[in-house]
């Protein structure tokens, strides 16, 4: 299969900008496990200093500091895709940046990413796209591709009659004859 390009995906207008729906949700899909990720060293850092099962002092630290550096880069990781998410949901760079270094203050940063997360959240579900706990599911991700059943994600191009052959889900005769993105 070749490489997804955003021009062959299904785009949304923001305050005038073209959007590319599957950005943005593969985009928060990436934060998402970002945020877990760090949520998760958080955790295991903790328990490895309040475990039970005595390590030496030494290697007690090890696993703490070992994790506390993995929660630190995936913060940082974490802080430039928000900036990328602001900016896939439409948001001017100037902006997705301040939000960015919103991020490096802790309650401040918990704020912004609940703001900028909620905002892509609405775009794709006012565009019609189901977001679940963990964001945009991958078959949901399909159908947000041009030439793509809008149900299944079934690739519908060049069919030769109005119904998908997965699902059975009749075809706008749009997406059938014209694969093109019409807002190009």
């Amino acid at each position: 299969m070749p490489k997804l390009r955003y021009a062959d995906t299904r785009t949304a207008f923001v305050d005038g900008k073209r959007v590319y729906l599957v950005e943005v949700a593969r985009v928060q899909r990436v934060l998402i496990y970002l945020v877990m990720g760090v949520v998760l060293c958080y955790l295991g850092a903790i328990v490895s200093l309040m475990s039970p099962v005595r390590m030496s002092g030494w290697a007690a630290m090890s696993v703490f500091s070992t994790l506390l550096l993995a929660a630190m880069v995936l913060a940082i990781c974490g802080i430039v895709q928000t900036v990328r998410l602001a900016t896939a949901a439409g948001e001017s760079l100037t902006v997705a940046v301040i939000a960015g270094l919103a991020m490096l203050v802790p309650l401040l940063g918990a704020v912004v990413l609940l703001l900028i997360n909620g905002r892509a959240t609405g775009l794709l579900k006012s565009n019609g796209v189901s977001v679940g706990l963990m964001g945009v599911s991958t078959p949901e991700m399909k159908r947000l591709i041009v030439g793509a059943c809008a149900s299944c994600g079934y690739d519908i191009r060049g069919l030769q009659h109005n119904r998908c052959p997965e699902c059975g889900t009749a075809i706008p005769v749009l997406d059938l004859f014209n694969p093109v993105n019409p807002c190009q």
